[in-house]
């Protein structure tokens, strides 16, 4: 006689499916090399004009994750800048599923640009969602990430992330410590909550409740603004 499944074929099809993506995102971010098509989509990541660039280096937070690139942060803070007739170039170097890790073997391609004006520095979320990764493992990529940067004499803003509420409250004490001791020790100006203001609420994020949509985008570009906006070098 045939098992009967205590869930509806819907549900297990809806479960199954979950599975199966959550797989295959935790395997893009376990791997710390990209495939050959990731890595042509870096290399042509290039200046349209030659204005000073701004860096967006990052993962799906920053590339804007199943949105319009019209509408992921990069582009409109790059929007802000040049009604303020402030000449900056923004280039998205964002990655969705990127590791503090996995993201350093493609920071080459970031900084392989004459005139670098800032570098917005904002990774380490993918490390504590999907791999739970150890505090100082992920402390030493951003330090890392954060010197070869500098010895390019490239102002840098670090962004950090605030753990989802049902975290462990000790670990996401020392996620917030760990960002705030790295601004420290390197003299940078840190954002302490990359998306501070959209995950609060619902009406900001895509249906994942991880991810912001496009009002959620407007409030991260403002966070970013504010904090790059003394760093700035417009009409000099």
């Amino acid at each position: 006689m045939k098992a009967v499944s205590k869930f509806p074929r819907a549900a297990r099809g809806l479960l199954k499916f979950g599975i199966t993506v959550f797989t295959i995102i935790l395997c893009s971010c376990s791997n710390l090399t990209y495939h050959e098509d990731e890595l042509e989509y870096i290399k042509n990541i290039k200046p349209k004009t030659g204005k000073p660039l701004i860096i967006a280096f990052g993962d799906s937070l920053t590339s804007g994750f199943t949105l319009d690139k019209n509408v992921s942060y990069p582009h409109l803070l790059e929007a802000r800048l040049n009604k303020m007739d402030c000449p900056y170039e923004v280039l998205n170097f964002g990655f969705n599923g990127d590791t503090s890790g996995k993201a350093v073997s493609r920071l080459g391609y970031a900084l392989n640009f004459d005139n670098i004006g800032i570098f917005v520095l904002e990774l380490g979320a993918n490390d504590v969602m999907l791999k739970k990764a150890e505090i100082e493992e992920i402390k030493a990529n951003l330090r890392g990430i954060i010197n070869r940067v500098k010895r390019k004499n490239i102002k840098i803003l670090l962004c950090g992330f605030e753990t989802p509420p049902h975290s462990n409250k000790e670990y996401s004490d020392a996620i917030r410590k760990m960002y705030l001791d790295l601004a420290t020790e390197n003299d940078v100006p840190l954002l302490p909550s990359f998306m501070s203001g959209a995950p609060d609420n619902a009406k900001f994020m895509l249906p994942d409740n991880i991810h912001p949509n496009e009002e959620g985008v407007k409030i991260i570009e403002r966070n970013v603004f504010e904090k790059i906006e003394p760093l700035l070098q417009c009409g000099k």
